[in-house]
């Protein structure tokens, strides 16, 4: 995470977004500071922060949900950055019940990090083990809070935009590091015909809340009752843990 006290503002970096790249520019080049760790989110922010932090402008990057899904799979497969080892970071007094969720979902993804490594299981093969359950991420709880969008698919441009709602001028277009090796396909073609229905029904919230469409390539698709209900039971389960555990 980035904060600015000059800027007043924040940045939350939700991983595969191109946030590596903004986080060193901030520092780099606009006065940013470094706190908490890479993706903290807004919740652990709002839990140290002051009075005056809480009320500084939020920005944030997004990214297609089923892109982003793509790109985690190829750093699974390449254990790009050692993704591998832990991937929840824990700060902040924790009891024993905190540092036990943290271990389980450390151990889960490790389990499924561990399961894709070296092309053991193919991308469609991944979507039906994991995703057959709603998606979301933890953007959603304030995403009614942030006050500016800078979107993975117009990165240079949006951070231009970014930053000149803070009053910053750019000083040159950001740069692009820490790319991730995968095949020259388009994403899209990545989801085989078999598993658009199972993509459909895990992305349609997110996708609808990010303002994204799905291919146009692919079936029409609306969510029944009982898709809906799923996802708002599993994501009430996903705060709990984000906001109380985490």
């Amino acid at each position: 995470m980035i904060i600015s006290h000059k800027h007043k503002f924040v940045f939350l970096c939700l991983p595969r977004t191109g946030t590596t790249a903004i986080r060193e520019e901030l520092c780099e080049l606009y006065g940013g500071e470094k706190i908490l760790y890479k993706h903290a989110p807004y919740d652990v922010f709002l839990r140290q922060a002051s009075e005056e932090e809480k009320k500084y402008k939020v920005i944030v990057s997004v990214r297609n949900p089923l892109d982003r899904t793509v790109s985690l799979y190829f750093k699974y497969m390449s254990n790009h950055d050692g993704i591998q080892k832990d991937q929840i970071k824990s700060v902040g007094n924790k009891n024993i019940i905190q540092k036990g969720g943290i271990a389980l979902a450390n151990k889960i993804l490790k389990k499924r990090a561990s399961s894709v490594a070296g092309g053991k299981m193919t991308f469609p093969e991944f979507i039906k083990e994991f995703y057959s359950m709603p998606y979301s991420d933890w953007h959603s709880m304030y995403y009614d809070r942030y006050d500016y969008i800078i979107r993975f698919e117009h990165l240079s441009d949006d951070f231009t935009k970014a930053l000149k709602t803070v009053g910053i001028t750019p000083i040159r277009e950001l740069p692009v590091i820490n790319v991730t090796k995968k095949d020259k396909k388009s994403f899209v073609d990545q989801y085989t015909k078999e598993i658009i229905p199972i993509a459909q029904r895990a992305f349609y919230t997110s996708m609808k809340l990010y303002g994204y469409p799905f291919p146009e390539s692919w079936p029409k698709y609306l969510p029944s009752a009982m898709d809906k209900i799923k996802y708002h039971g599993i994501h009430s389960l996903r705060k709990i843990y984000w906001k109380y555990i985490r």
